[in-house]
């Protein structure tokens, strides 16, 4: 595999990786269809959540733009029931003006021991020698949740790793970043500070994640213990990639079967 055809590494990935590092394979390594094939749909619950968060980060990146938010939080609303609150406590908050030095939805890309990694921050913003790392939560997970999470490690890390490109080409220091979600339901914050220790114990975890891109994957071996799946059978249940493991339960196309991606046209405008 060529550093082109790597898989960039994303907070999003990263779950997978926790999960089941075989679907991690599966879906990143070898590019397999997701949903898997006969893969249950979302609860009508679940799809809404989604949706809400997707297009209030939409609505704050329009808004830090300059641009009228309302035809879109109009059209919006009136299938998204909490969207209109949401975006009421955005509004009245601290956050609906950017900073002077900020960033919204701000990328930033970088390699690590010659794998991709890759972040987009809801909001990067400097105050003198400090950096905060701002990031929108519409749903309700925990603090324990998220101080544990992948996006708090890969976020500040990245910061760390790569932010000199929004620093003037100077490096940032672990103690100079902090990571700041922001409960838009509560309109409160709950923050990560960052520290050389911390850094280091984010290197070695990496390292690990990159040596496991690296690493040979052969899809017909299930049991390579390098892509251990859960052992929690419920976890492969439920899992969309179900289909892949475990043919008998949920028939799936044939491993190596081709990727069938729907094409588009861009018509004339008058």
């Amino acid at each position: 595999m060529t550093p082109l055809e790597l898989p960039r590494i994303s907070s999003a990935s990263l779950k997978d990786w926790s999960v089941c590092k075989r679907r991690f394979a599966l879906r990143y390594r070898v590019n397999r269809y997701w949903p898997g094939p006969q893969a249950k749909d979302l609860d009508p619950e679940a799809s809404e959540r989604i949706r809400t968060g997707q297009v209030f980060h939409r609505l704050v990146q329009q808004h830090a733009l300059g641009l009228d938010v309302a035809p879109v939080l109009e059209a919006e609303a009136a299938t998204l029931s909490r969207l209109a609150g949401l975006w009421g406590m955005f509004v009245r908050s601290d956050h609906a003006v950017p900073p002077a030095r900020s960033w919204t939805e701000a990328p930033l890309h970088f390699q690590f021991r010659g794998v991709p990694f890759m972040v987009r921050y809801d909001r990067l913003v400097q105050d003198g020698t400090a950096w905060r790392i701002l990031d929108w939560k519409t749903g309700k997970e925990t603090r324990a949740v998220l101080q544990a999470s992948w996006q708090t490690r890969l976020y500040r890390f990245a910061l760390v790793e790569a932010g000199h490109v929004y620093n003037g080409g100077e490096p940032i220091p672990p103690e100079a970043v902090r990571m700041v979600y922001w409960d838009v339901n509560k309109a409160q914050e709950v923050a990560f500070d960052y520290d050389a220790a911390s850094h280091e114990a984010d290197r070695r975890a990496f390292e690990q994640v990159a040596d496991a891109v690296l690493a040979p994957f052969d899809e017909a071996a299930p049991d390579d213990p390098r892509f251990a799946r859960p052992t929690l059978k419920s976890e492969c249940e439920r899992c969309s990639f179900d289909s892949y493991c475990n043919p008998t339960r949920r028939p799936a196309a044939a491993p190596g079967a081709a990727l069938t991606l729907p094409t588009f046209r861009l018509e004339d405008r008058p």
